[in-house]
């Protein structure tokens, strides 16, 4: 009697666990549907300070593709849900991107970039794909404001360093972006220890490239012959580009079984602009092979460098009047036998480059010869209110051409 109430004891409480289950599932889904709409309808300010106050941590965010070819079926309702949380980030995103355009004053532009910068750093503090690709466009946003700063003479610098540095993340290194490719792909095919190496990146590459290769090999019966060594007709070009480019000994089963890892979306086309929003469902994973470096950074530093040296911005270079007569001197010396000698000026794309060039000369080293190049290029575009982050300037080259020199 007792064996058979204790059995029937068991099997109620195995019936009742998938409800508890399902029943914390159904929870945590209509919390982060409730987050969803919160952040929807609130403001950047308001969003940070709900973060704070209610010490509200970010979720692990998972590409689609994860999703649909990694994950259980029972997991998939709330990372489904948390992509639908993320999602509505990367739509403000691009509303924020607005307002961060907007802002006219260096008080706005530093309250804009320092709140992005937050944002970034509580997004990014649990890794995941959806992390990273919202927090790196929070980052590129504030480069924008970051920039301005940094041109505007009639501020201090003081407060700008520590902003830039946090551009600079500790996510962004090889050795976390291997963990997140690995929690993505659900094994561990990327070596973080590897990564960590003093070349991480390039061992992420060259692991991407193999596993593309690999994909490549076993595509069809042709290709394969072609990858060792016997190319039918018409493969000839391709067997001897992967000589040396396959995977050694013998094909590693784990690579075999994770060849569909290897293919991402085509992004081309359709697709554009390729921005955080338009690319929100895409499989994207090869952005973390080339990791999340700012193209907008490289330049805020090189303006940044020159402000410090040099002190100003010039508009024209300046020559004294013995060095102008000497340059006329020589133009004329030079015509006399034929030769075309242009003025300094001339030799540059404007006369903005030229005076950065010319302001630069006494502060170059070898390692920094051309930065004022990439010094003035920043600068004009700030000067044209064309220094943009990355997806607003794909969505102004598909609206018309900008002229950002």
């Amino acid at each position: 009697m007792r064996t058979e109430n204790l059995s029937c004891w068991c099997a109620a409480l195995l019936a009742i666990i998938p409800t508890f289950s399902f029943a914390a599932n159904d929870d945590e889904i209509r919390k982060l549907e409730e987050k969803a709409a919160f952040v929807r309808k609130a403001t950047l300010p308001e969003l940070l300070q709900k973060v704070d106050a209610q010490n509200w941590v970010f979720p692990v965010i998972y590409s689609q593709w994860h999703v649909h070819e990694v994950a259980n079926e029972e997991e998939r309702p709330l990372l489904n849900a948390q992509r639908s949380l993320g999602e509505a980030l990367a739509i403000r995103l691009d509303e924020w991107a607005g307002a961060m355009l907007a802002a006219d004053t260096f008080q706005e532009n530093k309250e804009w970039s320092s709140r992005l910068i937050a944002l970034a750093r509580w997004l990014s503090h649990s890794s995941g794909y959806g992390n990273f690709m919202l927090a790196a466009r929070c980052h590129d946003i504030a480069t924008v404001g970051l920039a301005r700063m940094v041109a505007d003479l009639n501020h201090p610098l003081e407060g700008i360093a520590p902003l830039l540095q946090e551009l600079d993340a500790s996510w962004k290194r090889p050795q976390i972006r291997a963990a997140v490719l690995n929690a993505e792909v659900g094994t561990n095919l990327f070596s973080v220890a590897k990564a960590q190496a003093e070349d991480g990146h390039a061992y992420l590459e060259r692991t991407w490239n193999d596993g593309r290769l690999l994909r490549l090999k076993h595509s069809n019966p042709e290709m394969q012959k072609a990858f060792d060594g016997s190319p039918p007709k018409g493969y000839e070009t391709i067997a001897s580009l992967v000589r040396d480019r396959s995977l050694r000994k013998e094909d590693a089963p784990i690579f075999l079984k994770k060849q569909a890892f290897f293919e991402d979306s085509h992004l081309a086309g359709a697709s554009r602009p390729i921005t955080t929003l338009s690319t929100w469902n895409a499989k994207w994973h090869e952005k973390f092979i080339v990791g999340f470096a700012l193209q907008n950074l490289v330049e805020i530093k090189a303006l940044l460098t020159f402000r410090k040296r040099v002190g100003s911005f010039p508009s024209k270079p300046q020559f004294t009047d013995e060095e102008l007569r000497k340059q006329n001197d020589e133009i004329a010396a030079a015509q006399e036998m034929g030769i075309v000698i242009v003025s300094f000026e001339d030799t540059f794309n404007s006369p903005m480059q030229a005076a950065f060039a010319q302001a630069w000369e006494k502060h170059a080293t070898e390692k920094t010869m051309s930065l004022h190049y990439t010094a003035s290029r920043a600068y004009a575009r700030i000067q044209k209110s064309l220094f943009f982050d990355a997806d607003t300037e794909q969505q102004e080259l598909q609206s018309g051409p900008t002229d950002s020199k």
